[in-house]
């Protein structure tokens, strides 16, 4: 009897060999990571998200493959990652208000603030208020006194009800004492041309995707109180005597709720590398934007200070999403 269970148990040990190396194979991660935009590919949150993204993969060992689905203010991307499997191989990136604005101006919320595990916060971009060079409007000043002389004539491009862009030119016409049209777009790669174009008469987007069509297009403002470094001439709204909340876009990656713990240490690992990287600071530099890193606990309590803040404005100028 004790010769059958010295052969029982050592066949039990052969047996279990083979799963401690298949354990250890396929320690996380072992096949490619899906990261998730809600926003249209080309524009600046799209170029951030793939440059952070290729960087961790360099990290992780596996491709972070970005796949852009636009809609809803960002919220559908959002949604898909909050609904899915919590084992760290589908991520969300991009701007965190399409997580603030959720539980305030939804009728229905696709999830709540507390859904998704927070790795860390990768970029942050100031928005502005923008016109073509051919408009006549040259300065603030101009555009409130043509949006007071026609009540809701003039329209603004943006990046749908309830995003960033919205809350701030919302907030703006108030304190203007003013109306105008809005304009849903999917993101500032169809609001920019249809601004050039003359679709629109006003553009509401960011700082990094303005830019670069100097020439054609006249930055009027930057939202905020202070003015932004790429463009220190040009006064701050609040310099120019309409002072609105603060409206800058805080971006970064996101797991859903309930990721091993080990998986978000690798991931916040990964992704602080990448932030600091030459590359992503040089670009962030090249779009007029902050490669402000912030780690995990760190962006949570950012994006819970900011779902405060958008919960107010919204609130206040009584604000739908749907």
């Amino acid at each position: 009897m004790r010769n059958v269970l010295r052969r029982l148990a050592y066949c039990l040990l052969l047996a279990c060999a083979p799963v401690t190396a298949v354990t250890a194979q396929t320690a996380y991660p072992d096949h490619p990571v899906q990261v998730l935009v809600g926003w249209s590919a080309g524009a600046v949150v799209d170029v951030m998200v793939r440059a952070v993204a290729d960087e961790m993969a360099k990290s992780l060992g596996q491709p972070f493959v970005v796949v852009n689905r636009a809609g809803a203010s960002g919220t559908i991307a959002f949604a898909s990652v909050a609904g899915a499997a919590p084992d760290g191989y589908t991520l969300a990136a991009g701007p965190v208000h399409s997580i603030s604005v959720a539980g305030h101006a939804m009728k229905s919320k696709p999830f709540e603030i507390d859904a998704f595990a927070y790795v860390c916060q990768t970029f942050v971009n100031d928005f502005t208020i923008a016109v073509s060079e051919r408009s006549p409007h040259k300065t603030i000043e101009d555009l409130v006194d043509a949006l007071r002389s026609a009540p809701g004539k003039l329209t603004f491009g943006q990046l749908g009800p309830a995003s960033i862009p919205n809350l701030a030119m919302a907030e703006f016409l108030q304190k203007a004492g003013a109306s105008a049209v809005a304009v849903n777009f999917r993101g500032d790669a169809e609001v920019i041309p249809a601004l050039l174009s003359g679709a629109v008469d006003i553009g509401v987007s960011s700082l990094g995707s303005v830019l670069p069509q100097a020439g054609r297009i006249r930055i009027l403002a930057v939202f905020g109180e202070k003015r932004n470094a790429a463009l220190p001439e040009l006064p701050s709204l609040a310099e120019q005597g309409i002072a609105i909340s603060p409206n800058r876009g805080l971006n970064g990656f996101m797991a859903p709720k309930a990721t091993p713990a080990d998986v978000m240490a690798k991931l916040r690992s990964a992704c602080a590398t990448a932030v600091r990287s030459e590359r992503v600071q040089a670009l962030a530099a090249t779009v007029k934007g902050g490669a402000d890193f912030l780690d995990g606990p760190a962006f949570a309590a950012a994006v819970s200070a900011d779902y405060q803040t958008k919960g107010e404005i919204i609130r206040r100028l009584n604000i739908e999403a749907n």
